[in-house]
């Protein structure tokens, strides 16, 4: 249920949801994710930061957990802590697409065109499915680095939260 929750964006019910569960079982990492989760999608930095430490500090190699603590900490513009967090769930699993693709936006905030570049592009080959978004990001970078401004304009005001939970 909580999960239905999330993915339709109803943060209050699954919080709800998520802080029962984690009553259930306080020692599943992911009873602790979900539940920040849902704070991150209600803008609960405090509460969800709390919650995505104790997820880490059981299952501290799961690169998922990381990806959204990049997000967090880019959502509340601390970028050198994204860029760790998210640098880490990359050499957890450097598979993961969203990882690269939240990479991209990150590095693009900061002005590291190049660096988004190729990021988004790792976004997009790891997930042509999913990462259409990244492709597209990718090829208004690669114009702006050719010198096409007309092309690059309104880059930063993309959206970096990662995609719905699957």
């Amino acid at each position: 249920l909580g999960w239905a929750c999330l993915a339709r964006k109803q943060a209050d019910r699954a919080i709800a949801t998520f802080e029962r569960c984690k009553a259930l079982d306080e020692a599943s990492g992911i009873n602790w994710y979900l539940l920040a989760r849902a704070q991150l999608l209600k803008e609960d930095w405090h509460n969800a930061h709390q919650n995505f430490q104790h997820a880490v500090s059981r299952q501290s190699t799961n690169a998922e957990f990381w990806c959204s603590i990049g997000v967090l900490f880019y959502e509340i513009q601390q970028y050198a802590e994204s860029f760790e967090a998210l640098m880490r769930s990359i050499k957890l699993n450097a598979k993961q697409w969203t990882s690269w693709f939240n990479l991209g936006v990150l590095y693009e905030t900061c002005g590291q065109t190049k660096e988004g570049l190729v990021a988004y592009n790792k976004s997009y080959e790891l997930n042509p499915t999913f990462a259409r978004a990244a492709r597209e990001r990718a090829e208004k970078l690669k114009r702006a680095l050719e010198g096409d401004e007309t092309q690059a304009t309104g880059l930063s005001e993309m959206d970096a939260k990662p995609p719905p939970l699957q």
